[in-house]
């Protein structure tokens, strides 16, 4: 059961954001981004994705934008970038998680 207030990052295989590359008639790209989901009223947000050189792909204040597999435009390989999400719901203190991601391509 989820509480009144909770930030989900999909992490298990059944639920796993997809990233599709050379796809796009299987590939609804609204559908393919990887970002936190929010249960809650949110007052700060800062999702921030890494990749294995600590070179910043992704930042986002904004709960319903997600990273899409790109840096710079450019679709990024297969490989594991680390993700770090800062957040704070009304009434609460201010959390941090962070953990990684696996893009497959």
């Amino acid at each position: 059961m989820l509480k009144r207030t909770t930030l989900l990052l999909l992490l298990c295989s059944a639920c796993l954001p997809l990233f599709c590359q050379n796809t796009p008639l299987s590939c609804d790209s609204k559908n393919y981004h990887y970002r936190p989901i929010i249960n809650g009223k949110i007052e700060k947000l800062k999702f921030i994705i890494y990749n294995r050189f600590g070179e910043k792909v992704f930042e986002s204040s904004d709960p319903f934008k997600g990273w899409d597999g790109t840096y710079k435009g450019k679709p990024q390989d297969s490989n594991t970038f680390v993700w770090y999400c800062s957040y704070q719901f009304a009434g609460e203190l201010l959390k941090t998680e962070k953990g990684t991601v696996i893009l497959v391509r």
